[in-house]
């Protein structure tokens, strides 16, 4: 894929946490809070694991 494409994606997924992350503070929301304090790590460790399977599945 290309760099150009990965880091676009990457910055809008940060933005969007961000986004997420200010909003429940604005909102004073524990729940929405929770949700974007954890939705960025979850996300980097699904790829991590989409990763490695692909990885895996290439070697055969």
């Amino acid at each position: 894929m290309n760099i150009k494409k990965i880091i676009a994606r990457e910055g809008l997924i940060i933005i969007g946490w961000g986004l997420l992350f200010i909003s429940s503070l604005l909102s004073k929301s524990e729940n929405l809070l929770l949700c974007a304090i954890f939705a960025y790590p979850v996300y980097i460790i699904i790829r991590f694991i989409a990763w490695a399977i692909r990885i895996l599945m290439s070697k055969d």
